[in-house]
């Protein structure tokens, strides 16, 4: 018996190893998952800040000189300026007009590719249905996980016979893999959430 305890003991120990192992190397996974999509994040970010800032200025000077072209040819550059300023007006309330189809939802599509990959919708009110029904299926996981440790954790009254040792020892592994199976589903959802679409 005393052999059987010790054995049991080193299994036990075992799986904790393999279990800390195996958290270590997905939270390494996580992290350099996640400072990829980053990196990849800040990248577009600088490149789309340029090309805005330098878009900017071609379109001020181009303006400027549209301007003083129609004001050579209408004789008065302050109706040039007023014609180039009054275009730039339209485009701009075009551009709010458009905004949900032009800004927001290509926006949205590139986040939602590059930081959520797995959804099944490439919208902003998708990914907001589909993070409430994570949401609720971690909850309910973390209940199902707080239920098995406090059945394995709670005392249990002294077996008797070694009939009742056995069952305990048998209930107390059932336990111990629930949560262990428990906790290896709650990774694979993170996992999910964090793993990028494969091209």
């Amino acid at each position: 018996m005393f052999f059987a305890t010790q054995e049991t003991t080193a299994q036990i120990q075992q799986v904790v190893d393999d279990a800390k192992k195996y958290l270590d190397l997905q939270r390494q996974h996580l992290s350099l998952q996640s400072a990829e999509k980053m990196t990849r994040l800040f990248a577009t970010m600088m490149l789309v800040t340029i090309l805005i800032l330098v878009g900017f200025v071609v379109f001020l000077f181009a303006g400027m000189a549209a301007a003083h072209w129609l004001g050579s040819l209408l004789g008065s550059v302050a109706a040039g300026f007023g014609i180039v300023s009054g275009v730039a007006l339209l485009l701009a309330l075009l551009f709010y007009a458009n905004r949900r189809a032009w800004i927001i939802a290509p926006t949205a599509r590139f986040a939602i590719r590059l930081l959520a990959s797995d959804t099944r919708e490439e919208t902003l009110e998708g990914v907001v249905r589909e993070g409430e029904h994570v949401k609720e299926e971690l909850d309910k996981q973390q209940t199902e996980l707080m239920d098995s440790l406090s059945d394995l954790l709670s005392p249990t009254t002294t077996p008797q016979t070694n009939a009742d040792r056995f069952v305990n020892m048998v209930h107390g592994g059932y336990n111990v893999m629930r949560g262990v199976e428990m906790g290896m589903a709650a990774m694979t959802t993170l996992r999910r959430l964090f793993r990028r679409r494969r091209r």
